[in-house]
């Protein structure tokens, strides 16, 4: 189900927002819609790393938290070289296979 949503943007944002819909032919509308729906994927991950990194959360509560598999989740904890703690690998066998087949 969808629900409209109204937004105030400055005028710059409006011109990038026109522009990148005249490039992508589409509406600013979608292009608005896809670039909020990519942010509010990004800041739940990054709320959900927070939350792990301070032990508020476990490597599995952190990638459900964030909807993304275990995968994902430890490619960017790794691409944002964040220390991944040795407990969930020890208690979490999917998350150990993961962590030995990217070592082999």
């Amino acid at each position: 189900m969808r629900r409209t949503v109204t937004l105030e943007l400055a005028e710059e944002e409006c011109r990038v927002l026109a522009l990148l819909a005249r490039r992508e032919r589409t509406t600013r509308t979608a292009v608005a819609r896809n670039l909020l729906g990519k942010a509010l994927r990004e800041h739940g991950l990054d709320q959900a790393l927070t939350e792990y990194r301070m032990g508020k959360l476990t490597f599995a509560q952190a990638a459900k938290t964030a909807g993304v598999t275990k995968r994902r989740m430890l490619s960017v904890i790794r691409k944002r070289k964040m220390a991944l703690y040795y407990e969930d690998v020890e208690t979490d066998p999917a998350l150990a296979r993961l962590v030995t087949d990217r070592k082999g």
